[in-house]
């Protein structure tokens, strides 16, 4: 049996199997973006710095006690191997500090000698059932001596051309975009107001940029806040080739899709009438 724990927080509320042939799980931590896309407030450089690092620590912690609680017969960590890689996001990358899935392994291995771990790299193999038989025997086949890790060279323009399209598109001249994003999405009935800003790369408002609110209590969009109390948060999303204005990507290739959904229902309607049925 293979268990997988990846983007699980609490799968099956911790009541997990033991003894599984081979568990997977991240390792890394920083998915979110939490804190480092944060400003203002609390979140400052010390603080950021204090948090990512006792967040890391307490990842580290918690991987190590739930494989030696869980008992597998092997562990793998594997998922948690990206990079911050455009330019523009250096502060991010450098900021968001991750863990090492081999300082992961040796704590185990600290704590539960008795398991085997492997740390996978490009061109690695675990042979799982030579692995199972006779532990030790030779069941892992490293790469070679240097082998990168990680990749450290990308064509943004490949990415970066394809979303700058999106965000010329027709459809954005007109406001009526925003509120079919959010419908689509249909995220409501949550005590949130947020405030959407769209500014550029140094996250400064755009001139007639768009700056509008959601509320998602009844999934509105009103043109003040609500006089009720409630959460509030700002958002600025920069539309600059760095750092792309996502929702209006997503939104742009929605609208082709339910364009697409229409036409098809609309033809299969024209066939069931002519057919009689």
């Amino acid at each position: 049996m293979i268990l997988n724990t990846v983007d699980c927080t609490r799968p099956n509320y911790g009541r997990l199997p033991h003894n599984v042939d081979l568990m997977m799980s991240d390792f890394a931590g920083g998915a979110s973006g939490f804190p480092m896309t944060f400003s203002g407030g609390k979140y400052t450089e010390s603080w950021k710095a204090d948090f990512i690092k006792n967040e890391r620590k307490k990842l580290m912690n918690y991987k190590a006690q739930l494989v030696k609680s869980l008992q597998p017969k092997i562990y793998c960590p594997f998922a948690g191997y990206f990079v911050e890689a455009h330019p523009s996001d250096r502060y991010i990358k450098e900021t968001n500090t991750k863990n090492n899935a081999e300082e992961l392994n040796a704590l185990i291995k600290k704590s539960a000698p008795g398991i085997t771990t492997w740390t996978p790299k490009p061109g690695a193999v675990l042979d799982l059932a030579l692995a199972l038989m006779s532990p030790s025997r030779k069941a892992i086949t490293d790469p070679p001596s240097g082998t990168n890790i990680y990749k450290d060279s990308w064509d943004f323009d490949l990415y970066v051309d394809e979303l700058n399209r999106a965000i010329t598109a027709e459809i954005f001249k007109h406001k009526s975009w925003i509120q079919f994003y959010y419908i689509w999405a249909g995220f409501k009935n949550y005590d949130l107001v947020v405030r959407v800003i769209e500014t550029d790369e140094d996250f400064i408002p755009i001139d007639n940029g768009y700056n509008y609110l959601v509320d998602f209590m009844d999934l509105s969009f009103p043109t003040q806040r609500p006089t009720r109390e409630h959460p509030y948060e700002e958002v600025s999303m920069a539309t600059t080739p760095a750092h792309l204005y996502i929702i209006k990507y997503t939104a742009l290739h929605l609208r082709r899709i339910k364009t697409n959904i229409v036409e098809q229902v609309h033809s299969m309607l024209q066939i069931c009438h002519k057919g009689g049925r």
